[in-house]
């Protein structure tokens, strides 16, 4: 039986709504403190529709302030007639071709819309009418998008990306800009608040870019509802999320909205056989690349730096910013380091690690435990490598009063550098650039096996599987597998500069003509697109 509409009084004064369920349960459809406030929800709504579309209106509060004048005509469709009637009143006083439908009667709306093919189409959503009849209102909407008409036929392949700030964003928006064939629209997800206005900024540029593509980095700028997934999937566009590092707490965060249109690329493959048993519709392996607008640098540099790491310490701050994640208990630090310790001996992986005995029995705090464990380890890994190295003029980068204290020697430990500005400077700087993996990573390489070649300069990096698959060992990389060998490989290659000059030539050859950032998009695009 559907639940009865009661419109009383709210505190205000003003008309609010409920609806009460046969079995005692109540829906507020509106505030009962002050619902004519509820305009201020969508006071930066643009309106770029000629035919908007809002589902589900109440008692039409929200679109008091909200200015249709650039759209043709907008149609109110809700489950009650009486709500249909306020709303339309309301808006009826400031825009003229106002329409009403009852949901039930939605494949008229289906239909009417079909008749207008050249109109672009809005849609405005009215959360608390969508929570109470969410089958009804997402099966009018998924009907109304999928009858629009099929995009026109272009050469060029449209690619939509989520950008922020996050790592490697504005690298993948300039390949893709420079990618012969392939035309870019950009959602700067930081500039939409995450819900209503987030959500027209996205449908805005898929009703009218059309893109056969979207790209996002670790589904960054998507919502936690599921909202803009449910677009993409409506418009029958695939998604291609890659993933630059531990793809598990993004996934299980946004478990419930992956479904057949949605590819998944990750860094590192050891992660592929989870990620491969969480509904994607493909896992691809696809590990980082460098930019050559950033470090493709042709000037030479006399190096003064002998040795160099750019990196944060890791240290416990930073640790225990995963603490507020999950259901942490200082009593669990022992396990803690006992994990972490196994990580550095290799009884156990960064993958395994969550299948061993852990004081929890959900995935969610699991994982995450997981991260305490991995970043743990990775500071001991590189505070014992750092430490061993002082003495032949290791000098730091990043983290400076962490490094200060742990190294006892301030001159060497300096301030970051800004990853676009300076970075590729001190790298040509440094005769010498260390590279320790982060204890995430199994078999994978980070950035700095592509961006310190690409810059010019000389690197000495850990064993990583993906280090001899992608580059010669001992021609285009340099390998380190204890301390010792480390300390030998510094002092030899500080004796010997001119080794270094023909593996730097190599490497940077290698990244040039393979492991750019535009390689990996193109791979993406090809997996995806065919």
């Amino acid at each position: 039986m559907q639940a009865q509409l009661k419109i009383f009084s709210a505190r205000s004064g003003a008309d609010t709504a409920r609806l009460d369920y046969p079995d005692g349960r109540r829906m507020h459809l509106h505030s009962t403190i002050a619902p004519e406030r509820e305009h201020e929800s969508l006071l930066d709504q643009e309106i770029w529709g000629d035919t908007v579309v809002v589902l589900g209106v109440g008692l039409g509060y929200q679109l008091d302030q909200v200015d249709f004048s650039e759209a043709n005509r907008v149609v109110l469709v809700d489950v009650y007639d009486q709500l249909l009637t306020r709303a339309a009143a309301r808006l009826s006083k400031r825009f003229k071709n106002v329409a009403c439908i009852n949901a039930s009667a939605g494949d008229h709306l289906v239909q009417a819309l079909k008749s207008v093919p050249t109109a672009s189409l809005q849609i405005l959503r009215h959360p608390p009418s969508l929570r109470a009849f969410p089958g009804v209102y997402s099966t009018l909407e998924t009907q109304l998008i999928r009858a629009r008409p099929a995009p026109a036929v272009t050469p060029l392949q449209k690619v939509l990306l989520l950008k922020g700030t996050y790592f490697l964003e504005r690298e993948v928006e300039e390949a893709l800009k420079q990618a012969t064939g392939t035309q870019l629209s950009v959602l700067n997800y930081p500039k939409h608040i995450e819900g209503l206005p987030r959500q027209a900024a996205f449908q805005s540029l898929l009703e009218r870019e059309r893109p056969a593509l979207i790209l996002t980095i670790g589904f960054k700028g998507f919502d936690r509802q599921g909202t803009l997934f449910q677009m993409a999937e409506r418009y029958g566009i695939p998604v291609a999320v890659w993933f630059l590092d531990d793809p598990r707490p993004a996934t299980l965060a946004f478990s419930e909205h992956i479904g057949p249109n949605i590819h998944a690329f990750v860094w590192d493959e050891a992660y592929g056989p989870w990620l491969q048993n969480r509904g994607f519709a493909s896992v691809e392996v696809l590990p980082l690349g460098a930019s050559d607008t950033v470090f493709n640098s042709h000037r030479t540099v006399r190096p003064d730096i002998p040795l160099s790491f750019v990196g944060s310490a890791l240290g416990p701050d930073f640790v225990r910013k995963f603490h507020t994640r999950f259901l942490w208990d200082p009593v669990h630090q022992g396990l803690v380091d006992l994990r972490a310790g196994q990580l550095l001996s290799g009884e156990i992986d960064a993958v395994s690690l969550v299948k061993s005995e852990l004081p929890y029995a959900d995935e969610k705090n699991r994982t995450w435990f997981a991260n305490v464990v991995i970043h743990t380890a990775s500071h001991l890994k590189r505070v014992a490598v750092c430490q061993a190295l002082m003495d032949q003029g290791l000098e730091t980068f990043g983290d400076p009063e962490i490094w200060k204290e742990i190294l006892g020697r301030e001159e060497r430990c300096h301030a970051s550098v800004d990853y676009y500005r300076e970075l590729a400077r001190v790298y040509q700087k440094s005769a010498i650039n260390l590279n320790i993996t982060s204890c995430q990573m199994p078999t994978t390489v980070n950035q700095r096996l592509f961006d310190v070649p690409l810059a010019g300069g000389f690197l000495l990096t850990d064993p990583q599987a993906d280090a001899m698959r992608l580059f010669e060992e001992d021609k285009e990389v340099v390998i380190y597998r204890s301390i010792a060998e480390a300390q030998d490989k510094v002092r030899f290659f500080t004796q010997n500069p001119e080794a270094r000059i023909p593996i730097v030539q190599a490497a940077r050859h290698r990244v040039l003509g393979e492991h750019l950032v535009s390689h990996r998009v193109q791979k993406i695009m090809e997996r995806v697109l065919g």
